[in-house]
This record gives structure tokens, sequence and C-alpha cells, in this order.
């Protein structure tokens, strides 16, 4: 199953502890397109949120981006 997902441009890039679980994917040709099977909230507070989150805003921020995501967001 993860071949063929892979084949149409998704990416697995986290596994579990034991590297058995896909966990994290993205999709190759998009910015900000990320699926997680895990509860990144649980691992925020404030001033210390989870990478996954902090990754999404820091993304977010770039000025390039926001052309892509205004015309593809809708």
């Amino acid at each position: 199953m993860v071949s063929i997902l892979e084949k149409s441009e998704l990416k697995f890039v986290g596994k579990d502890e034991t590297g058995n679980i896909m966990e994290i994917l993205e999709l190759t040709d998009h910015p900000l397109y990320v699926g997680a099977q895990f509860h990144p909230e649980f691992k925020s507070c404030p001033g210390r949120p989870s990478p996954l989150f902090l990754a999404y805003h820091v993304r977010r921020r770039i000025p390039c981006l926001d052309s892509y995501l205004d015309k593809n967001e809708k």
C-alpha cells in the first residue's frame, strides 16, 4: 500500500518508534500538505509548540508562498 501511495506523489516522512507504522506523510508538490496519524497537539504547550505546528506557522509566513496559498486554499 505504501508504494502505491508514494507513486501518487504522497511521501511518508515519519514512522513510529518501531519503524513499522507510517505516521506522517506529505504531498511532494505542495508546500504545506501534511498528514499526521498521531496527535501533535498533545505535545504542544504555550511557548513550546509541537514541531509540526511550528513548522506550519513558519512556512505559512514565507512571502513567496502567499500567492500559491491564496490561489489554492479556496
